[in-house]
């Protein structure tokens, strides 16, 4: 069995392009938009790039105004338990 789903993969690919190479080939792109949809695709172009923004902006600033949230992970995880719950769905 395999540790990540072909869909999970995917993303990680899309995700990797975007970081390594600021552009998606059009390949990933097209398989993409077959597996993930356009909605989720464009989702996913939208955070990453917010997060990309946000590490390069605090990092050039050397700004980490942030301590450790205890129980931070546990509130995310409930927060987002909607999302988890759907992908955790997905058996590719």
């Amino acid at each position: 069995m395999e540790l990540f789903s072909d869909r999970q993969r995917l993303i990680n690919a899309v995700v990797k392009y975007l970081c390594l190479r600021n552009r998606v080939n059009k390949d990933t792109v097209l398989k993409a938009k077959q597996v993930l949809g356009d909605e989720v695709l464009m989702d996913l172009f939208y955070t990453q790039s917010i997060y990309v923004f946000l590490a390069r902006t605090m990092n050039s600033y050397l700004i980490d105004f942030d301590a450790p949230i205890p129980g931070l992970e546990d509130m995310l995880r409930k927060y987002n338990a909607t999302i988890i719950e759907r992908e955790s769905a997905y058996t590719d």
